[in-house]
């Protein structure tokens, strides 16, 4: 199961990925999903989470990947959790990368 988070977490190429992102988060974050909702393995999946976050170094790079409200960087865990107004109040659109609202 941990193989499998990590897939997500680093977006790897693949069609279950794909999959994942595009039908199990929608738009969130692996680390901002509800994980009470879903069948028992995608829930145990996202059980994970937590045991698998002390083990993990941010590395934000270009930007691209990364999110500064939905990724847990801050000892806060995601930003978007403690702020839920964050993006709005930084005039952010809803799905913009903060990378691309820099720009």
């Amino acid at each position: 199961m941990s193989r499998h988070l990590w897939s997500v977490i680093r977006q790897e190429d693949s069609i279950w990925v794909d999959w994942i992102g595009h039908y199990r988060l929608r738009g969130t974050s692996i680390w901002t999903v509800n994980a009470k909702r879903g069948a028992w393995g995608w829930r145990k999946m996202l059980e994970l989470r937590d045991t698998l976050l002390p083990h993990i170094r941010f590395k934000v790079g270009t930007g691209e990947s990364f999110s500064l409200w939905h990724d847990p960087w801050h000892c806060l865990g995601p930003l978007i959790l403690r702020f839920p107004r964050g993006p709005q109040d930084q005039h952010i659109p809803y799905g913009q990368s903060e990378c691309g609202h820099c720009r």
